[in-house]
């Protein structure tokens, strides 16, 4: 073990050397930095190395690191490629390789790893730290779109991405944040192949006309010949019905950093991840220790190629591949669209060059389904058929999540020219979910923030549609929850309405005054939404009388005195009228569920202790007990607590307690939830109280645990202060 320390310090004694010839530090911080890293270093060579040891000796690096650039910017040195200027770096580089190593399946760690990556610019490493993270933690979604964005933003490869997403859907085909984030990467780009081809003049109906008849005829002949290959199915004079080319396109170069390749890697590869950089490290410092002796150390140097980082010498090749990626290829596009089309519905991913091509893969039943139904509104790539298909394809998987299909619709309307697409999610809604009906309801207040020239009169026109197909699903279902919806989509229309004009928004305020007084107090399904607009009408007008009407006659209706939102008000409102609170509070625990009304049974054991009210607090624990609340037990110990401080005679202080599991053994509770009862008591009143042990022996027996039950015996003789007492009431309690 010290030989391999030794061997790891001696390869870092040039960086040392040259921080201090920098000045950077002194010789006394350089022997503390040595010790520092020696203590370090015997840690991760311990038999059981821990998360805690690697993640100390990064952040001692870390902000070594720091203070070496502050120091150097601190002493004006403006050269760089020193080699200290990126040796720790690389040693960091290398505790994260080492520490991912043994721990494999910590997602933090890997976090952590990816953040520094993109912190100190290592694009290559990021790639293959990608790779191998994908590898292990396959079934984490956040960490494919992590790549996938890393691909798209920062490779500027969006074929790439593409790619990782759907292989982290075939690894997690059920994954919503996956489907979002291909069904946008689709969007966008098959939007940005629409402005092209306006640019260069192709005409879109005419080339939908040609795959609607090259899809006719191709189903024609497998009617006719039901064995034969749709996609191997073509004209008899072998012309092609897709799109012709265009531009020319040049062949794309591959990179260095993608994590494409890197993932396809062989597995063979994983085994010697760590040890190739281990090699690489160790080459790096021995190059770097026999060029330093005979070279400057002042001038600049390619210290980049000497340490093998590689991470910035592929920026020419980024740069051309960024020039390709502008140039358009109509034929390729329709390739690629019919590759990703079959790849969509695949169980089993193909790799590059293994096996057939997607091509030749038949569709499963799921991706017929979703193909049939996409290109019921086109057939063509710019029919925007390839988002179409991963929507059908992400709802199969959640056909009740509406709100799932909310976010593809939000999606689409940050695109032009989405109108029929939008239009054929809303066709299929489902019209008995309550939260599709809304969403239909609300479509054309939702369609108006698309366009920029959304005139008034087209504003209220939207406006009185979307009343009246609310109007109309209320009608045939009467339920509150739907009522509630229409009046919150009134009140934003009042909101986003009201600085555009004054009519639109007097027509809105309305609307929103005429529903609340419809929906309020309505014989079937009353809204306490309503209700709730119409009180802060009413107070906003300073109208508070008509408000604690409204109130009062809310309270009464038998369907709406068990909201709680409106019994909070009312004790709002009588505080502030300094009323009988308590009796609200109380009034609102007994009409409420158990679980709504236990805030209200603390609140008013809180007045009354403030009060010094006893027998209010004792009918508030009552009412807690007798309801079953989930807070009935704090609040006996809170009163138990209370007597306590109030110095009350002993008998008060127990009777409490042996009340309270007489409650319990009433309701049949736990035994064992008695037994803690008991030594709860007995904690605090053991030494007094012969009672509550004479009680606890007879609830043993009475389980059958004599056992126990002398052994309790022998407990109380221990601790009471009056042992002989103890007998006269074993023997009331047996009589």
């Amino acid at each position: 073990m010290a030989e391999a320390v030794r061997s790891r310090l001696e390869q870092r004694t040039n960086e040392l050397h040259n921080l201090l010839e920098l000045g950077i530090f002194d010789e006394k911080e350089i022997k503390n930095i040595v010790k520092k890293r020696e203590q370090f270093e015997y840690r991760l060579r311990r038999r059981v190395t821990r998360r805690e040891d690697f993640l100390a000796y990064i952040q001692y690096e870390t902000s070594l690191e720091k203070l070496r650039k502050l120091r150097k910017r601190r002493l004006g040195i403006q050269i760089s490629g020193h080699l200290s200027d990126f040796s720790i770096v690389d040693s960091l580089h290398t505790l994260y390789y080492q520490a991912l190593v043994k721990f494999k399946d910590d997602l933090n760690f890997w976090k952590k790893y990816f953040t520094f990556c993109k912190q100190h610019n290592s694009p290559k490493r990021l790639s293959k730290a990608y790779a191998q993270c994908l590898r292990f933690h396959s079934d984490q979604p956040e960490v494919w779109l992590e790549a996938a964005d890393w691909e798209l933003h920062n490779n500027n490869n969006a074929k790439n991405a593409r790619i990782l997403l759907q292989r982290g859907l075939r690894a997690n085909k059920t994954s919503k944040e996956l489907y979002l984030a291909y069904f946008r990467l689709e969007l966008e780009y098959w939007h940005k192949m629409v402005q092209r081809a306006h640019i260069l003049g192709i005409d879109l109906a005419m080339l939908e006309e040609r795959e609607r008849n090259a899809l006719a005829e191709i189903q024609k002949q497998q009617k006719q010949n039901p064995k034969a290959d749709m996609n191997d199915s073509d004209t008899s004079d072998g012309s092609d019905h897709g799109i012709k080319p265009t531009v020319a396109i040049r062949k794309r170069k591959k990179r260095k950093n993608d994590v494409l390749a890197q993932l396809n890697r062989s597995s063979d590869d994983d085994d010697d991840w760590f040890s190739q950089e281990e090699d690489r490290h160790s080459a790096s410092k021995r190059n770097s220790s026999e060029l330093s002796r005979g070279r400057n150390r002042n001038q600049p140097s390619s210290t980049r190629e000497i340490s093998g980082d590689s991470d910035n010498d592929d920026i020419e090749g980024n740069q051309s591949q960024s020039d390709n990626d502008d140039e358009f290829d109509a034929e390729l596009e329709a390739r690629d669209a019919k590759d990703l089309l079959s790849s969509i519905s695949q169980g089993n991913e193909q790799e590059e060059n293994s096996g057939p091509s997607p091509e030749d893969q038949p569709f499963s039943s799921e991706g017929e389904k979703a193909l049939e139904q996409a290109r019921a509104v086109g057939v063509s790539f710019y029919s925007g058929v390839i988002p179409r298909v991963i929507y059908f394809t992400a709802i199969g998987y959640h056909p009740q999540d509406i709100q799932f299909q909310k976010k593809f619709l939000d999606i689409y309307r940050c695109f032009e020219n989405t109108d029929s697409s939008r239009s054929q999610i809303y066709e299929q809604l489902p019209v008995d979910n309550t939260d599709a009906l809304v969403l239909i309801c609300r479509r054309p207040l939702d369609d108006h923030h698309i366009d920029a020239v959304f005139m008034p009169e087209q504003k209220l026109e939207a406006l009185n549609l979307s009343d009246s197909l609310f109007e109309r699903a209320i009608s045939q279902l009467e339920l509150s929850s739907l009522k509630t919806h229409h009046l919150m989509v009134l009140r934003e229309a009042v909101e986003s309405f009201g600085n555009d004009d004054d009519e639109l928004a007097k027509r809105a305020r309305s609307l929103l005054n005429k529903r609340c007084d419809e929906y309020a107090f309505s014989k079937v399904a009353p809204c306490v939404t309503a209700v709730e607009f119409l009180l802060t009408a009413a107070q906003e007008q300073g109208n508070n009388n008509i408000a604690h009407k409204l109130l009062d006659r809310a309270l009464q209706h038998d369907e709406l005195r068990t909201s709680s939102i409106l019994w909070e008000l009312k004790v709002n409102m009588v505080s502030i009228a300094d009323g009988n609170v308590a009796q609200v509070l109380l009034d609102a625990a007994n009409s409420l569920e158990p679980d709504h009304a236990q805030k209200f049974l603390a609140a008013s054991w809180q007045l009354h202790a403030e009060r010094n009210d006893s027998d209010g607090m004792q009918e508030t624990i009552r009412i807690a007990v007798s309801r079953n609340c989930p807070n009935k037990q704090s609040l006996c110990c809170l009163h138990v607590e209370w007597l306590g401080k109030r110095a009350f005679l002993e008998p008060l202080r127990t009777h409490l307690y042996l009340t309270w599991v007489a409650v319990e053994i009433e309701h049949k509770t736990s035994p064992a939830i008695i037994r803690t009862i008991f030594e709860e008591a007995i904690s605090k009143y053991g030494k007094i109280s012969p009672r509550l042990w004479a009680r606890f022996i007879e609830f043993e027996q009475q389980e059958g645990r004599h056992k126990e039950s002398s052994q309790l015996r022998w407990r109380a003789y221990k601790t009471l202060e009056d042992p002989a007492a103890l007998a006269d009431h074993l023997n009331v309690t047996t009589h």
